[in-house]
């Protein structure tokens, strides 16, 4: 993300500052959405027909603004996808007019940006639109607990109304102040009239086309650059929950204090003889059913030494409750080919153990950190484990080598293996 800010950065070095700030949003309605959703579902319920319908139809106001130059001449522009977090796609763009077409005052504004309610006797389908999509609120007095309220006393954070104003203007801030007259032209929102002072600004080609929340806003500061590449991660997560009516009052999970051991050992009225079997049975901790049925399903085609890789990995990374269990009900599995070469059973389980060992303290972990059963110290059977492991983790390490470092490697490697007083390996011990 730091690298494309960057490179947005040198765009607007090398054209100019942006000229349009353009925000388009999904709209839930559209045809495409609605027709295929099943009976009772809504756009929330399919995130993925959204996103579809969303990245089909970006690829046409990306043809029209870029290269068709729908509403201005674009030299330079910069767009980033958003996810909201209930869910509606929004796509940012920051557009940089060619030189010698960009808006130097008022009216070119006005020719491109539109911040009225059209006339519904000469452009009733506009105002619909408009209506659908364009109109902010309503907020302030008019609804105190709107989600645009902030601040004590509460205001609009987007400045809501905005003020009647019979011609456009130029702001300090790069934001123009957008003709809104008063010419009681009026929508019904809510039970309420909204007039000129409520609107988005827009362009009314585009909100025509694509039949969804366009805002469009002239601007002329860099700061909109870092604006759309921080807006993709801005927020804290949500997660979109429903709750039934005649199930909101009911008790989730509900426990009497216990006043002894026994009663935390008790669920249902039977004694458990452990704490995390009366857990189980109360639903608070998950079973280790699905890690016990990946290492079965994993027996049928894998190798014994894949499975014991596999159980190291899922100690370290899955933390099963009861990885006794887990061992005795696998241990075949995981002993098949050592139970072909040697008749003895314990030492069998010492070649398993010792292998799980080494996949374990490659991570950094041992046995005795999951309850396993201790190794046997058998001088054999150690140096193989050890060599194994280091043998292993010096392969990796040497592949991460250089080339030259790697030749240098070899290279003293086979003098010590010739000479163990050559000068070249007595050179390397006294350098280190």
């Amino acid at each position: 993300m730091q690298r494309r800010f960057l490179d947005a950065m040198t765009l607007v070095q090398e054209n100019g500052r942006p000229d349009i700030f353009l925000t388009m949003t999904c709209n839930p309605n559209w045809k495409e959405i609605v027709d295929d959703l099943l009976p009772g579902q809504t756009a929330q319920d399919r995130p993925d027909l959204v996103a579809r319908v969303f990245h089909a139809k970006l690829e046409d106001p990306k043809v029209q603004l870029l290269k068709r130059n729908f509403i201005c001449e674009v030299g330079a522009h910069v767009y980033v996808v958003e996810f909201q977090k209930r869910g509606l796609p929004h796509a940012y763009f920051l557009l940089i007019m060619r030189p010698g077409h960009k808006m130097t005052n008022p009216d070119d504004y006005d020719k491109i940006v539109c911040a009225e309610i059209p006339d519904p006797i000469k452009y009733p389908a506009m105002q619909d639109l408009v209506k659908n999509h364009m109109i902010h609120g309503p907020c302030g007095s008019l609804r105190e607990k709107s989600p645009c309220m902030e601040g004590v006393p509460k205001k609009c954070r987007f400045r809501y109304p905005r003020q009647f104003k019979d011609k456009t203007s130029q702001r300090e801030d790069s934001y123009p102040l957008n003709r809104r007259r008063n010419n009681g032209v009026e929508v019904n929102i809510r039970n309420l009239k909204l007039d000129n002072r409520w609107v988005a600004p827009y362009n009314p080609k585009l909100l025509m086309m694509f039949n969804c929340h366009i805002n469009v806003e002239v601007c002329s500061s860099i700061k909109y650059v870092k604006y759309i590449f921080k807006y993709v991660y801005k927020g804290h997560d949500k997660q979109v929950i429903h709750i039934d009516q005649d199930k909101e009052n009911e008790m989730i999970n509900e426990i009497r204090r216990p006043t002894c051991f026994e009663d935390i050992y008790t669920t249902n009225g039977v004694l458990h003889p452990t704490f995390r079997k009366s857990a189980l049975e109360r639903g608070l901790i998950v079973t280790d059913d699905n890690l016990s049925q990946c290492l079965a399903e994993a027996s049928l085609f894998q190798y014994p030494n894949a499975l014991r890789r596999l159980f190291a990995m899922i100690l370290i990374f899955c933390e099963p409750g009861d990885v006794r269990k887990l061992w005795c009900d696998h241990y075949d599995s995981l002993s098949e080919d050592y139970r072909k070469q040697y008749a003895c059973s314990k030492r069998v389980q010492n070649m398993v153990l010792i292998d799980i060992r080494v996949f374990l303290q490659s991570l950094g972990k041992k046995l005795s950190d999951y309850g396993l059963p201790d190794v046997n110290e058998d001088i054999n059977l150690q140096a193989r484990g050890l060599m194994g492991f280091g043998h292993k983790t010096s392969y990796v390490l040497i592949q991460t080598l250089m080339l030259g470092s790697r030749f240098l490697y070899y290279t003293c490697k086979l003098s010590k293996a010739i000479n163990p007083n050559s000068s070249i390996w007595k050179s390397i011990l006294t350098y280190n």
